[in-house]
């Protein structure tokens, strides 16, 4: 029994290694890192990188910007301007004096660009489309299969494929 809890030890501490050794995804060589301030004093921190016009992708609550590694180094060659690549919380720290007030404002008017809405199959799935609906005229859904709430690590080819399929045929209509 000794020998058999040593065993199970070890191969624990193995995995663990192999665990500690997994490459976080990260944002391609070139783009850069920035604070911009907001006219209502918030700093809001962004990442940059490639040409053309913006992409805002902005993370899930708990993650980083960095989930965005996989999909940021495909649209670099397409896409960029300040604020591309958004990775805070800051907009958070003018609740208490401007959200209300905002937001009464916003809902009077709903976005008119597309929206993509992705949600991953064992989690929000297509609510996220649904939600959206309430702040924006022409949201498209997109639900990643088999990815749950990380879809960037759950399954990030199939994510990286239905954002770009979406930037290109938004490219593509104008």
């Amino acid at each position: 029994m000794k020998m058999y809890r040593s065993f199970c030890c070890a191969v624990a501490v193995c995995f663990l290694a192999l665990a500690a050794q997994a490459a976080e995804p990260s944002m391609p060589a070139g783009f850069k890192t920035a604070s911009v301030q907001t006219a209502d004093g918030a700093t809001i921190h962004v990442r940059t990188g490639g040409k053309g016009p913006a992409v805002v992708l902005i993370h899930g609550f708990g993650d980083t910007g960095d989930m965005w590694g996989p999909l940021a180094a495909r649209l670099a060659r397409l896409y960029a301007q300040p604020g591309a690549m958004r990775a805070s919380f800051a907009q958070f720290n003018t609740i208490a004096t401007h959200d209300v007030a905002d937001n009464r404002s916003a809902s009077k008017v709903k976005l008119t660009m597309p929206v993509l809405a992705v949600g991953g199959e064992k989690s929000f799935g297509p609510m996220m489309a649904t939600v959206m609906r309430n702040a924006a005229l022409d949201v498209r859904q997109a639900v990643v299969p088999g990815a749950g709430h990380w879809m960037m690590e759950e399954n990030p080819d199939a994510t990286v494929k239905l954002i770009d399929d979406f930037l290109n045929a938004d490219v593509a209509a104008r």
